[in-house]
């Protein structure tokens, strides 16, 4: 969905739902790795023109997403959590659109959550690979 609720805001949201299920003789009736049953997206942005022909926006958004297996098997191990990322963005405009300043972070709440997960069944132990903590940045972009 996409919003133009006034002049400069933008309010666009996104959503998926997933019912995966294997057809095949020793893993018949598990879900797909890496397959989430839901996921959601807000994102709410606000454009406008300062007097000098400079621009400014704003932006905020979020991304939810279900807990799910990262291997077909779906051992109990290799199951991540659910989380939600926070993100946010100010950027500043040249008049004649040449070169943008942002200022950017990710990963606001801090939100910590498996990427990968590799089981060493026998053991009954993982191997975990974990997201990017909080990040900030500033990015400088000059289009010639």
């Amino acid at each position: 969905l996409n919003w133009q609720a006034t002049d400069g805001l933008n309010l666009r949201a996104g959503a998926s739902w997933l019912d995966t299920e294997f057809d095949d003789p020793g893993l018949d009736g598990n879900e797909l790795p890496n397959a989430p049953e839901l996921q959601y997206n807000l994102i709410a942005r606000y454009d406008w023109s300062m007097d000098n022909g400079m621009g400014l926006s704003l932006q905020a958004d979020m991304k939810y997403t279900d807990e799910m297996y990262k291997e077909a098997t779906n051992n109990p191990l290799a199951q991540t959590d659910d989380y939600t990322l926070v993100n946010g963005r100010i950027a500043l405009l040249g008049a004649d659109d040449t070169w943008e300043l942002a200022l950017w972070g990710k990963n606001l709440t801090d939100e910590d959550y498996r990427e990968h997960v590799f089981v060493v069944d026998f053991f009954a132990i993982t191997g975990d690979l974990y997201n990017t903590p909080r990040t900030y940045g500033v990015t400088y972009t000059y289009n010639f």
